[in-house]
């Protein structure tokens, strides 16, 4: 596991965890600690550490990208919305778990 990508992933969740309300000056709301707790847990266990990116859905964006691939997962209290695209298809899902996560990312990122 590359521990700077995962301190610098803690790191940035910690500074997510502490946003204001109005955080982006168009009235979003705090991040939920469920949320924050979720994505936490996330980064501990996942296979390859991503970009984070906070959304004005009271959601985290977990993102990779190479070349044409993209890949996504927004991390709300109660599911996962993974998103991925590439030169040929784009596939919408729910998933529940750092195990379907990780799945993910081996079969559209690092296997393609």
């Amino acid at each position: 596991m590359d521990k700077q990508s995962l301190e610098r992933n803690v790191n940035r969740l910690s500074e997510l965890s502490r946003f204001e309300y109005n955080w982006d000056g168009h009235w979003a709301s705090r991040f939920s600690n469920e949320v924050i707790y979720r994505a936490m847990n996330f980064i501990y266990g996942i296979i390859l550490q991503p970009k984070i990116s906070p959304t004005v859905n009271n959601s985290v964006k977990f993102e990779y990208e190479s070349g044409d691939v993209y890949l996504e997962f927004e991390i709300f209290d109660n599911r996962i919305e993974m998103f991925y695209e590439n030169h040929r298809e784009s596939i919408k899902k729910t998933i529940y778990t750092l195990d379907d996560i990780n799945d993910e990312i081996v079969n559209k990122y690092l296997n393609r």
